[in-house]
């Protein structure tokens, strides 16, 4: 997760001695104070500069100080830093010797550091992080200091709360999301608030929260507000199953929001017991109580394995909570801007939504910029859609945690009367521009002391006219006062600068191409469109900052600072051609420039400037992930977003690659191994959780088996399914390979964010994400393949994974048994299931790492089959040699031939899932395996278009991956694979890849989809793949549904399929285009349940499963029976947006025949 912080730089003028200029804390961490001086010097300068005030360059061994430090990481910033490597060889040391710099950590290095220079610094990259690389030591550079705060030391650099906004930059943190993700599982009103029981008792009633006297304002109950003003806390010191208390760094970082907050408004925040006051801990999320509830109350601040709530903006949220303000999508006139979509909103979530009638809105207007507004896609059940929809524009973030906005403090300045005075207060300082180019606005507001003030407490004005940077890039600086120094390119000849600058057209971006022209760091905006360039940052920083800019285009004596940027891409360099950058998209209108229309192999289009609407994208290598395994940055190259996440997230199929993996499993009846080499037996009958993390702590995820009788009368058991709970979802594998996502089937090859689900050989194999994927053959064989970043992390029937397999079974109470019915029995999550119970509790040893429970199995009860089992199990496995020096196949035997007494005579293939696990373990050590299976009880016969192979690939080619990439290739899996020529499609059928569809810019697109450039996948489009194309027309004749379908067939067509998003879109855009949808109502589409009610069908005979793509309206299709019964007939419905709607066949409508002999073009 990408961490976006508010950072407000503040400039203050001291002096050590007479000389020293310095300012105050960029970073504040306790008892550390990080600043970046206003001096641009060599290393070993800089270095001198931090030790005269009483420091010295930053040392960021510490995990936390880097992340702290990262808000100071805007793209392109360099800072030197306090490491340096000796002589420009060996080990790079601290300044700090006492500190070692350490070989195996996995420090922030840049992908390919210059091994030349000696000196160290972070270069801000593209997501705000410091990388680290090495550069000349004489270079010029700003630099990063460290300063102990000691008394001796705070007169130096002093933390000031009163922080100048003029020269405050903006990095963003988290959203609100972060706060509804943490508490998902919690049981709070509006996602992240605590009910008193009064409160409770009038929400479960259908009533208000508050009675009708109390207010948001809380202006008429003392006890609801925090007298005087002051607020005393504390921070909890104990540890309860609530919680435990929050560390010192932790509380550093609270403190600095409660003084920000006391730095806008007239509250004062006293740390200490009071008879009323809050207690701060680390509890199960972040929430508060509304208001001042008496005595001792309560604000959790979580920390921990699912995020945080330790930053700046969600601390005041929450402290906004309990100063009395509810959300602000919760005005009771929020619906003049904002519209609910409330079929959008998950079941049970609607109440988050409601309005609260007896807030006192205090005149002002609605804030969408508000440190209290939801997010526009919280609660949603299809996250691309929002559930809420604004109504006015605004072009600022919705949902932020940045801090307060303006509206916020003049509210609660409002509430707690800060201002006293007769008539209107001074005007509050201009907010920030919305936009930093392109146009935006600016508010400012005042307070009214009583009821005589006339006219309005807002005032808007527009800035930032400049125009946004296209193939120049360049980032908004500040608005500085004009030195007199300041290098002007008027009247140079420079060839970028047309005429006078005062009637001069699109300024930033003709003197943003003059400066790289001259090639110049900066260019610079003054006296209404002056152009001027520099690269000595030194310049501004002498001259001071200013307020005075509003346009972007600077004033008469100030200027407004842009910063040039080259494009990047987030790992190396654009793709070039003939030594110029090459674009692969670019927005209408623009200059001509090197253009390609699809990156070349090795590259992917990445955007790196522009808007959503005109985007500016150039051909970037795809990228490599630097995933942490075991303590070590491993490379691996995968196509990823912009996000790099730990354990295999960003490459989930890659978590093989980490330096240590691990695997567990259970198959047969069922025979069990765990990650630290333990086989054992174990036969309950009831639901067992095999694998999770939740031991000591809230659960991520869990992997959970069903475990049932073989048949009636057994005395063993096999798994019969399984499923998976992880990213708030439940995957369920259930027998012969079918698999659901809450309920609902899906059909492989899936991708959805980090989860991928897809059928390979034997398996339906589930990559989480998390660092580990689940194997399932559908009928009993279970495998999970775990990194070892979960070492003493994870338990359940896989084990205690810590590398001891001593200390392999420990129960759900984290406690150790030697008894395997304990162990099996305490990871049982039905309460209803009958405990299983063993006649024994010894061992008897296979290997020094193995052990099997002793007890009467299906060879004792049927053993007349037991020698024949044996004979079966011996031969099978004695034909594979290759393994016996790896694996214990006297374990095996074992295992093999308690299945076939169970299964014979009857079934000889009973053991062959024992035998499967042999071969896949045995080939997971690198072992080549020939076809064991041939002329056995184990031979499988493949479907159609596909042959057996013992080693095909663990990531086979498909139409959305059709060359996949990484150690998945060349891995050995077991099962049926496409024959040559032929690649996976949906539903795990072979075809070749001509059919698939067209593939742009490295995405798939099914024929009569749109494409990207606005063209349709077709047979006709080149530098595409394409085996047919169809063609849709809309018919403006009205006829009922059956005489629609009988015109279709009669000129071998038939009424559309509009089976996916891309094909309703299209059809649904031409029918809007054209204004069909003013003439008529509705047409009629392919799709019908007159057959058989409530299952519908598609007009070429295939049914409309679960899970599918459908766009019904609202309430549609009818529920209702008597309405059903007779709505049989699906049409795209004018009313609601040309959404689907059933109705009577008999009705005339438009209709919408498809053809398969030519390509539709809109």
């Amino acid at each position: 997760m990408e961490a976006l912080w508010k950072i407000c730089f503040m400039f203050l003028g001291a002096l050590l001695g007479s000389t020293v200029a310095v300012r105050n804390c960029d970073v504040k961490l306790p008892d550390k104070c990080y600043t970046v001086p206003d001096n641009s010097l060599g290393w070993s300068e800089a270095r001198s500069k931090c030790q005269e005030l009483g420091g010295d360059l930053a040392v960021l061994e510490s995990e936390h100080v880097r992340d702290a430090v990262n808000v100071l990481a805007k793209s392109g910033a360099k800072l030197w830093i306090g490491l340096r490597k000796p002589h420009g060889n060996g080990r790079p040391l601290w300044v700090e010797t006492t500190i070692p710099y350490k070989e195996n950590k996995a420090y922030p290095w840049a992908r390919s550091p210059s091994s030349d220079a000696e000196c160290v610094m972070g270069v801000g990259n593209n997501e705000h992080v410091f990388e680290w690389q090495f550069s000349d030591c004489r270079n010029a550079e700003s630099f990063l200091c460290e300063v102990t705060e000691s008394d001796d030391a705070l007169h130096i650099v002093k933390r000031k709360t009163n922080k100048a906004k003029s020269t405050r930059r903006t990095h963003r943190n988290p959203s609100v999301d972060n706060i509804l993700r943490i508490n998902r599982d919690l049981n709070l009103f509006q996602g992240d608030i605590k009910l008193t029981e009064e409160q409770e008792r009038r929400h479960s009633a259908g009533m208000p929260i508050l009675s009708n006297h109390e207010k948001r304002g809380i202006t008429t109950n003392d006890y609801l507000y925090w007298p005087g003003n002051v607020v005393h806390y504390v921070f909890d010191e104990e540890t309860t199953s609530e919680g435990s208390p929050i560390s010192e760094f932790g509380r550093g970082i609270i403190r600095d929001a409660l003084d920000d907050l006391e730095a806008e408004t007239c509250l004062t925040f006293t740390e200490g017991v009071a008879d009323n006051y809050i207690s701060m801990f680390n509890g199960g999320g972040c929430w508060s109580y509304i208001g001042k509830i008496g005595g001792k109350q309560e604000l959790s601040l979580y920390d921990g394995n699912s995020g945080s709530c330790w930053w700046e903006g969600i601390i005041q949220h929450e402290v906004l909570h309990a100063l009395g303000f509810f959300h602000e999508q919760s005005r009771y006139d929020r619906d003049d801007y904002i519209e609910i979509k409330w079929d959008n909103i998950k079941s049970g979530t609607e109440g988050n939504f409601a309005k609260e009638y007896n807030m006192n809105l205090q005149s002002t207007m609605y804030d969408y910029g508000s440190l209290m507004h939801y997010g526009l896609y919280d609660f949603a059940i299809d996250p691309a859609l929002p559930t809420m929809v604004m109504l006015q524009d605004y072009d600022g973030e919705v949902g932020q945690i940045n801090g307060l906005s303006l509206t916020d403090i003049v509210e609660v300045n409002g509430i707690y009367s800060c201002y006293e005075g007769p008539g209107w207060s001074e005007w509050s300082a201009w907010s920030d521009c919305t936009q930093t180019c392109g146009g935006g606005s600016q508010d400012r507001y005042r307070t009214c002391g009583d009821e005589s003030c006339e006219g309005s407490n807002i005032d808007t004005r527009t800035c930032m006219i400049v125009g946004c940077p296209q193939f120049t890039g360049y980032i908004y600086d500040g608005c500085w006062i004009l030195p007199e120094s300041l290098p002007s390119l008027e009247g140079t000849g420079n060839p970028h600068l047309d005429g006078e600058y005062a009637t001069r057209t699109d300024k930033a971006l003709k003197c943003a191409s003059a400066a790289t022209h001259v090639e110049e760091l900066y260019f610079a905006l003054g006296d209404g469109g002056a152009c001027y360039a520099f690269s000595d940052y030194g310049l501004l920083t002498s001259a001071g900052s200013s307020d005075e800019c509003v346009e972007g285009l600077g004033t008469e004596n100030s200027i407004d600072v842009y910063q040039l940027q080259t494009f990047t891409c987030p790992f190396g360099n654009p793709y070039e051609f003939e030594g110029d950058m090459v674009f692969c998209e670019v927005p209408d209108g623009g200059p001509v420039v090197p253009f390609l229309d699809s990156c070349p192999g090795g590259y992917s289009c990445t955007h790196v400037s522009g808007d959503t609407d005109d985007p500016i994208s150039v051909c970037c290598p795809i990228r490599y992930c630097g995933d942490v395994c075991g303590g070590v940055i491993e490379e691996r190259l995968c196509y990823c977003d912009n996000l790099c996440h730990s354990w295999g997230d960003c490459c989930p199929e890659y978590i093989d690659d980490c330096a240590e993996t691990a695997n567990c499993y259970g198959s047969g009846d069922p025979h069990y191994k765990t990650f630290d080499g333990t086989y054992y037996d174990y036969q309950g009958e009831c639901e067992y959780i095999l694998m999770t993390d939740g031991c000591n702590d809230q659960s991520k995820f869990a992997v959970i088996v069903d475990n049932d009788l073989t048949s009636p009368g057994s005395t063993v058991t096999y798994t019969k399914q399984a499923r998976i709970e992880v990213y708030d979802m439940v995957i369920e594998l259930l027998p012969l390979k079918e698999v659901k996502i809450d309920g609902t089937t899906v059909y492989p090859p899936i991708t959805m964010n980090y989860l991928t689900i897809k059928d390979v050989g034997l398996y339906l194999v589930v990559n989480i994400g998390y660092g580990f994927r689940v194997s399932w053959d559908g009928w009993s064989v279970i495998r999970v393949d775990l990194v070892s970043d979960y070492l003493e992390k994870v338990c359940g029937l896989c084990g205690w994974f810590n590398n001891n397999p001593d200390v392999d079974f420990v129960t759900s109470a984290m406690e150790l048994t030697s008894d395997v019915y304990v162990f099996g029995n305490s990871w049982e999550t039905i309460e209803e299931c009958i405990p299983e119970e063993g006649g024994s509790d010894s061992y008897s040893d296979v290997t020094d790492t193995t052990r099997r429970f002793v007890d009467v199995g299906p060879c004792d009860l049927n053993s007349q089959n037991a020698d024949q089992a044996l004979d079966i199990c011996t031969s099978l496995i004695g034909a594979l040699p290759e393994c016996a020096g790896t694996l214990p196949p006297e374990v095996f035997i074992d295992a093999c031939k308690m299945d076939l007494c169970d299964s014979l005579p009857g079934d000889e293939a009973g053991g062959c899932a024992v035998l499967a696990s042999y071969v896949a373990l045995c080939q997971n050590e690198g072992i080549v395996i020939s076809d064991w299976r041939y002329n056995t009880a184990c031979e499988i016969d493949c479907p159609v278009n596909m042959i057996y192979k013992t080693c095909g690939p663990a990531c086979p080619a498909t139409c959305d991956e059709p060359n996949p990439v990484g150690e998945c290739t060349t891995q050995c899996v077991e099962g049926c694979f496409c024959e040559d020529g032929l690649i996976f499609d949906t539903g795990g059928i072979c075809i070749p890849q001509s059919s698939c569809g067209c593939y742009k810019k490295e995405t798939r697109y099914l024929f009569g989809e749109q494409l990207p450039n606005g063209d349709t996948c077709n047979c006709e489009f080149p530098d595409t793949v394409c085996s047919g194309c169809h063609f849709y027309e809309v018919h403006m004749d009205k006829a009922n549904w059956e005489t629609a379908k009988a015109n279709c067939e009669a000129n071998n067509g038939r009424l559309a399929k509009l089976n996916t998003k891309a094909i309703w879109n299209l059809v649904r855009r031409f029918i809007m285009d054209n204004g069909y949808s003013n003439v008529l109502k509705g047409f009629w589409f392919g799709l019908d349940d007159i057959i058989t009610e409530g299952q519908f069908v598609w007009s070429d005979g295939t049914p409309l499963l679960p899970g599918d793509f459908t766009k019904w309206a609202r309430n549609q299709p009818s529920s209702k029976p008597l309405k059903a019964a007779v709505q049989d007939c699906v049409q795209m419905w004018d009313r609601r947006g040309l959404k689907w709607d059933d109705d009577k066949c008999v009705k005339e409508k438009g209709y919408i025949c498809e053809y398969d002999n030519a390509c539709f073009e809109p």
